[in-house]
């Protein structure tokens, strides 16, 4: 089966393209034998211009079912074709908001470490708050361990929320036998995300730099690309308004993790985001959840009652504590159908609260563009949850190590073990995590020095990839038409 959108031929049963991502549908080109087996005799297809002749047809030379071939892959050089740009707006917004609301929810959970509770839990969750906030770079060295593959990969990473940086150097991974060396860094004061890559023993090397991507042969640009356009086209805005967009959340984000914002400012300001770059008719203001405070705080203390609790721990988190020396090991092997539904009975009547109310405004605030019938309730929702979850422990087990020496983790120790008929799957991943005494934040200088060339190496290969695919397609066609209805009907055509 070929991919409509780019091309590229995939197993007959896939769902998805391997190569764009596009799902795959009926309209790609039929088997060569179903072709053969029509009746292609002269009284079926003599040329009649009013008969064959459809000047607009309704489908595209590539979605044609009777076409007998799809156009090639790409090459390294040769990007994919445009997509057809959408309306700046509901879709951008549709995926922002969840977007905002994960990351509003991401700020919230540092507070749980607060809490001055002598709890497993809460000194863990200490342990996690000092990597990002003490400002102290660390080391880790992970390790993984699928039965088929040693990897392993090491980094320094330094999180620097008052600087709003996030810096990672000497990063090294090693896959059968392959080396590849890595850094990135993350600077949100000056609006700067970077990425860099060279392969042990090639003299290829790449560089990504606020959605520029640059391919580096012997030192020289070779190819680029733009990781934005893509993005942009679908959403109908800039290249540079994705930047905006990417690092108005970060900010925010660092914000909130300082304290220098509350949870309720940064949620306004991420709506704010949202609403700016969107021109859908969305009536933003009405989108305030307006969550009972009361249940939220209820349900905060009961969580905060089950999570501080060992015995609690113990019987739906399968919690066990150890002591090695000056390490403590916190063991969790993790039951995880009951582990959810132990959870989910805290937390239902916030989250069902929040589910109606959240309909409630999107059918308000979005109107037609959804329909009642095919929104369903939250009972219909959570069952079908559970629905997957049932004889989950059956099928895989889960266990986690925690290690920690006084307030500091040193090593996290992760095994996941899944069970398919007589078969199982293991997979192990060891984290071991020390102190860096020597880092050194990326020059972040390299990233930028030829952002303009690649911008016009990116038109010239925009301009030599139309010129390719204008050539094809007039070729395509003619040979098409000239093999499928005569050669009478190409000259009809072009004249």
């Amino acid at each position: 089966m070929f991919c409509s959108n780019c091309g590229k031929q995939n197993e007959d049963n896939a769902l998805f393209c391997a190569d764009c991502g596009s799902r795959l549908t009926a309209s790609s080109p039929v088997p060569e034998t179903e072709i053969l087996s029509e009746d292609y005799s002269e009284s079926t297809y003599a040329y009649t211009p009013e008969a064959n002749y459809n000047p607009e047809p309704e489908t595209t030379l590539l979605s044609t079912p009777e076409a007998p071939f799809a156009p090639p892959a790409f090459s390294v050089n040769e990007m994919p074709p445009a997509p057809k740009k959408m309306k700046k707006g509901l879709k951008l917004a549709l995926i922002l908001i969840p977007v905002a609301i994960v990351l509003a929810a991401l700020i919230g959970v540092g507070s749980f470490a607060a809490v001055k509770l002598n709890s497993p839990l809460v000194k863990i969750g200490k342990g996690f708050s000092k990597l990002v906030t003490s400002g102290q770079a660390y080391n880790y060295n992970v390790s993984v361990d699928n039965g088929y593959d040693d990897i392993k990969v090491s980094a320094d990473v330094k999180f620097d929320l008052k600087s709003k940086r996030i810096d990672l150097v000497n990063g090294k991974s090693s896959l059968e036998g392959e080396k590849v060396n890595f850094e990135a860094f993350l600077n949100a004061n000056d609006d700067e995300l970077g990425f860099h890559l060279d392969v042990d023993d090639s003299d290829l090397e790449m560089y990504v730099y606020n959605g520029y991507q640059m391919i580096y042969e012997d030192g020289e640009l070779t190819d680029a690309d733009s990781l934005y356009q893509y993005y942009a086209e679908v959403f109908g805005i800039e290249e540079s308004e994705i930047n905006d967009i990417i690092f108005g959340f970060i900010s925010i984000a660092f914000d909130a993790a300082n304290g220098d914002k509350t949870t309720e400012e940064a949620e306004k300001e991420f709506m704010e985001i949202i609403k700016k770059y969107s021109d859908s008719d969305i009536d933003f203001d009405k989108m305030n959840l307006k969550v009972d405070q009361k249940l939220v705080k209820q349900t905060e203390k009961e969580l905060q009652k089950c999570l501080t609790d060992k015995k609690w721990l113990e019987e739906n988190l399968g919690l066990t504590v150890t002591k090695e020396g000056k390490t403590t090991v916190y063991s969790f092997n993790i039951p995880v159908e009951k582990a959810v539904k132990a959870l989910f009975d805290i937390l239902e009547p916030l989250l069902k609260d929040s589910y109606d109310k959240g309909v409630e405004i999107a059918k308000d605030s979005i109107g037609e563009e959804i329909d009642s019938d095919d929104i369903p309730t939250f009972d219909e929702t959570v069952n079908e949850f559970f629905d997957t979850l049932e004889g989950a422990d059956e099928d895989i087990s889960i266990t986690v190590d925690i290690e920690m020496a006084k307030s500091e983790i040193t090593a996290i120790n992760v095994k996941v073990k899944e069970k398919s008929g007589i078969s199982s799957d293991t997979v192990k991943v060891k984290v071991e995590i020390s102190k860096s005494e020597d880092f050194s934040a990326p020059k972040t200088d390299a990233y930028k020095k030829d952002i303009d060339e690649a911008k016009e190496l990116i038109k010239k290969l925009e301009e030599e990839r139309k010129n390719y695919y204008d050539n094809y397609y007039d070729d395509y066609y003619n040979d098409y038409s000239d093999d499928y209805y005569g050669d009478d009907y190409t000259d009809y055509y072009i004249s």
